[in-house]
Parts: C-alpha cells; sequence; structure tokens
C-alpha cells in the first residue's frame, strides 16, 4: 500500500470488506474465535492507519456487523473487529436493515465531537429502487 501511495497521487484508500477474508480465513462456529478475528481486524488497521495519515490521505472501511441472537431485535449489532475498529476508525456509519425489508437506514454510530446516537430521529432512511438504495 506504501508503494502505491508513494508512486501514484492517492487522495482515497477504500478496503472492502475487511472483515471477510478474516472470516473465510479463520472459520469457527458462530461466536467463537472473536478474539482472534479482532487481533487480525486490529493488525491491518494498524498498518494501514499510519500509511494513510502519512500520505495525507482518507481511508474508507467496510466491515460486517454481528448481532447476539439471544436479544432478537433489541440488539443494535456491532461491528466485527472489537476495540480496534474504533480505535483506528473514528468516524462510521451504519447501514440497518432487516433481512427481506426494503427499507434500510443509515445511522451515525460514532462521531467524535458530536453527540450521535442510533435513534432513527438522527437516520436517513433508504429505499430499495431499479439502481439500488436511495435516500
Amino acid at each position: 500500500l506504501a508503494r502505491l501511495m508513494e508512486d501514484g497521487n492517492y487522495g482515497l484508500v477504500v478496503v472492502d470488506s475487511l472483515t471477510l477474508p478474516i472470516k473465510q480465513e479463520v472459520p469457527v462456529p458462530p461466536r467463537q474465535n472473536f478474539p482472534t478475528r479482532a487481533s487480525a481486524i486490529n493488525a491491518l488497521l494498524g498498518r494501514i492507519s499510519p500509511i494513510v495519515k502519512h500520505y495525507n490521505s482518507a481511508g474508507l472501511v467496510t466491515l460486517h456487523e454481528t448481532s447476539d441472537p439471544a436479544q432478537g431485535h433489541y440488539d443494535t449489532g456491532d461491528f466485527v473487529g472489537g476495540s480496534g475498529v474504533g480505535f483506528h476508525i473514528k468516524y462510521m456509519l451504519q447501514l440497518k436493515g432487516k433481512p427481506g425489508n426494503k427499507k434500510r437506514w443509515v445511522c451515525p454510530y460514532r462521531f467524535p465531537g458530536k453527540k450521535s446516537s442510533n435513534t432513527k430521529g438522527e437516520s436517513e432512511e433508504l429505499k430499495l429502487k431499479e439502481n439500488g438504495f436511495v435516500p
């Protein structure tokens, strides 16, 4: 990544998806081995973050989320990756919705310096159209 940034004039680094390859390479039953996955994600973000900062660029990372099935519809989900995600990624948006539902919401999840919550009052509803989800 550093060589690419040095050779080119890039202003944005996109990693889509950071969690999928880790979930594929660390196959475990659901709800197990989260610390190993979190360590791998933290290590990757720990390498990417300084490079993005050094080249005065922005980074965009997509992550899967996990939810506790015991909580049912009360669980709003959390990002896979543990505390390392919150340490390395300062601004987060969460795409919320239920399988089979044609509506989604974009919710501010973490914005340092801004009062934020996952309430519908601060979310933007998206509707499914022919060309994808639109506000």
